[in-house]
């Protein structure tokens, strides 16, 4: 298993992480809260007809992909570097893949949860 794709959409609103699992990829998404929407926010699966299962705040469902995006990306940084970005010591730059992988992950950690 790996992360091959992620990204923001343009209102910075929605990070997507995509994960190939050998026969299937998976697509998961955070949508948080901007401070000028309010919105509670959350973490969902995303399907290829446009679906999405959203998983409730805390849930074993939610726990679980926020703790599969990081144990890939941490197998693919290294935990060390990986902690250096949640720090904020060492972001990749934007548009790289690790970029996004990073923020999705840095929501949580920020948060107090899956750390």
């Amino acid at each position: 298993m790996k992360i091959i794709e992620a990204y923001t959409y343009r209102d910075g609103g929605i990070t997507y992480v995509v994960v190939d699992k050998g026969a299937k990829k998976d697509e998961y998404a955070i949508d948080y809260s901007l401070p000028s929407d309010g919105r509670p926010r959350k973490v969902s699966k995303v399907y290829r007809n446009g679906n999405k299962s959203e998983y409730e705040i805390g849930s074993e469902q939610e726990k679980s992909v926020c703790l599969l995006i990081k144990e890939l990306a941490e197998n693919e940084l290294g935990k060390e570097k990986l902690s250096a970005v949640i720090a904020g010591e060492d972001k990749p730059p934007p548009g790289d893949l690790w970029f996004y992988v990073c923020n999705f992950i840095e929501i949580t950690t920020k948060e107090g949860r899956y750390a």
